[in-house]
Order: C-alpha cells, then sequence, then structure tokens
C-alpha cells in the first residue's frame, strides 16, 4: 500500500500540492483527474522520489519512503511512465526492455566479466522475462528492431512493458492514453487492467481521457490547485457538484 499523508509540495510561492491524502492499495487501477495545473504529475513525481515534499509523507507499507531516490524506489517495486514516451532510440526493443530489469540484477562488474555461472544463469532468466513481456504487450516480433523505429502507440506499449520489467507491485501511469486514437487507448487500458489483476499491481492512472479513466478505474480521486476535492467510485465522481466546477467553471454548472 502507498499511503500519502498530509503531502504538500512548494515551489516558492506556488504550492503544487497541499496537504493531500491518499491510499493506494490492492490489485487494479485508481484514477487521479484533475483540471490542467491541479498537481497531478508532481503528486506522480513525489511518490516516485523526483521530489521530496516540502511538507508530509510518502509510506509504502508502513515504511516512510519520502526522499528516497528513483532508483531505490524501483527496488522497492514502485515504477512509473512518463508522459511523453521515454525510451533508448540507440537501443533494440528488447534491449530497452532488459534495461528496466537492470536494478533487480545481483552480479557486479567482475561477475559480469568473468561470466560466473550465476551471472549466467541470472542473465538467461532475464533475457526470458524480457521476451515474455514484449508477447503479452504484442511486441514480441519487433523485439530486433530499435526502438525508434516504432510508431507512437507502440512506444506507449513498450514503455508499459519496461517498468513490467523491473517487478513492480506500484505502477504510476502518467497519462498513458495522450496522443493515442480510441483504438489505441482501449487496447492499451484492456492490457493494463489485464496485468494489475493477472501480477497484482496497484496502479496509480493520471488520464485527461476521460472514457478511459471511468471505464477503467475501481475509484478515482480529484486534485484542483493542489488540493484533494473528491474521491469515490466513478459513478460519485461523475456527478460530484465539485467535479464540475474544478473542470467547468461555476457559471457553466
Amino acid at each position: 500500500m502507498i499511503e500519502l499523508e498530509g503531502v504538500s509540495m512548494y515551489f516558492g510561492g506556488i504550492h503544487a500540492l497541499e496537504d493531500v491524502n491518499l491510499k493506494l492499495e490492492g490489485a487494479g487501477i485508481q484514477g487521479l483527474i484533475g483540471p490542467n495545473g491541479s498537481g497531478k504529475s508532481t503528486l506522480i513525481n513525489v511518490v516516485t522520489g523526483y521530489y521530496k515534499p516540502t511538507k508530509g509523507k510518502v509510506l509504502l507499507n508502513g515504511r516512510e519512503i519520502s526522499g528516497l531516490s528513483p532508483y531505490d524506489l524501483v527496488r522497492l517495486g514502485i515504477t512509473r511512465t512518463f508522459q511523453n514516451p521515454r525510451i533508448f532510440n540507440g537501443l533494440s526493443v528488447f534491449e530497452n526492455v532488459m534495461v528496466g530489469q537492470h536494478p533487480l540484477l545481483k552480479s557486479g562488474f567482475w561477475a559480469s566479466a568473468l561470466k560466473r555461472r550465476f551471472t549466467r544463469a541470472e542473465e538467461r532468466a532475464a533475457r526470458e522475462e524480457a521476451m515474455k513481456l514484449l508477447h503479452l504487450v504484442g511486441l514480441h516480433d519487433k523485439a530486433h528492431l530499435q526502438g525508434s523505429s516504432l510508431a507512437y502507440g507502440e512506444l506507449r506499449t513498450l514503455e508499459l512493458a519496461r517498468a513490467l520489467a523491473s517487478n513492480a507491485s506500484v505502477l504510476l501511469l502518467d497519462e498513458p492514453a495522450a496522443g493515442m486514437n480510441d483504438t489505441e487507448t482501449v487496447m492499451l487500458m484492456s492490457l493494463v487492467k489485464q496485468v494489475a489483476g493477472d501480477r497484482h499491481i496497484s496502479v496509480l492512472l493520471v488520464e485527461h481521457n476521460m472514457t478511459a479513466v471511468m471505464n477503467y478505474s475501481r475509484t478515482i480521486s480529484v486534485l484542483d490547485e493542489g488540493k484533494k476535492i473528491a474521491e469515490g467510485v466513478p459513478e460519485e465522481i461523475k456527478n460530484d457538484c465539485r467535479v464540475i466546477e474544478s473542470y467547468m467553471g461555476r457559471r457553466n454548472k
């Protein structure tokens, strides 16, 4: 379980987050929505170690993890994707997924250089897992291609496969459907829902595509101007006056 207790994040006089309390637990998808500038990406950056909160705490199964580096948090099972796909263009699709397993590998420099038996077995297992993930996201037939050669929608699924390669128990998706058409969005979200259930992963979905959020989230939290203004199941959020006002303005309610 990830828990935010009174988390605030200030940038000078700008209060990006203000006293936010939020829980992410159990396998499945939890949505996080809000107007532009409401603090959604800042919250992901706080949870994944890119920012240390100005106030408050982030807990993982009761242990405070505020201030740990992104690398340390990946080793604890917390991983993410980004608004814009960040892949290694010079590496193959297969190698991009292999990179995601790096924090889990135990062989050091000399063991790798000397090709010890344990190192060979570990590398073989890593390669098998990478190919398994490429089959899962439908990119196995493009494993040998450079990452830069993939279409935009395929880059999204490649980034998902790389995130899963770290054996994540918590996955934070920052606008995964941005730039995708309706068909691609349905395929991606169906895959995320399947993976969350099969691998028992807690997913926090930040997304502007309201159809995707409403159709695939168990519960939804809403931010506005850095504060959490609502939380509940999709039907409750859809009819919440505070949420409607935050998106459309009080006069257009």
